[in-house]
């Protein structure tokens, strides 16, 4: 089984992503949430990544010396086109026998609204 992107969209912004331009496209960030499932199938789950330029992540190195990496996609100018073409093709990537090892293998680099989740905490059978 694959992975494809189903929808993706972000919060932080009024409209669709094809038409959205940050005011400087070398300095921005953006929260991505991307509906991912199995291909040729219904449905997905919701998986979180920030894009972000590579000034913008020099600027918080600089101001906090270090930082952490999971769910961050770093690029050295905003294109939409290209940044969700090297997703998908991420995704696509993450093939395995079950949704839950496709969506692990996903989780490595996005977040995943399941992160954390057990069935055991819920008292689910």
């Amino acid at each position: 089984m694959y992975a494809e992107i189903k929808e993706m969209y972000s919060l932080d912004i009024d409209g669709s992503l094809e038409n959205y331009s940050p005011k400087d496209i070398y300095y921005f960030e953006l929260e991505l949430n991307l509906v991912v499932g199995i291909a040729g199938q219904k449905g997905g789950d919701l998986f979180r990544i920030i894009v972000c330029s590579s000034k913008w992540i020099n600027d918080r190195i600089i101001n906090e010396n270090i930082i952490f990496g999971r769910g961050l996609l770093i690029v050295h100018e905003y294109n939409y086109n290209l940044i969700q073409e090297k997703l998908a093709k991420y995704i696509y990537t993450c093939s395995g026998n079950s949704w839950n090892t496709i969506a692990s293998k996903i989780a490595k680099v996005c977040y995943w609204e399941f992160d954390d989740y057990s069935s055991s905490q819920y008292n689910l059978i």
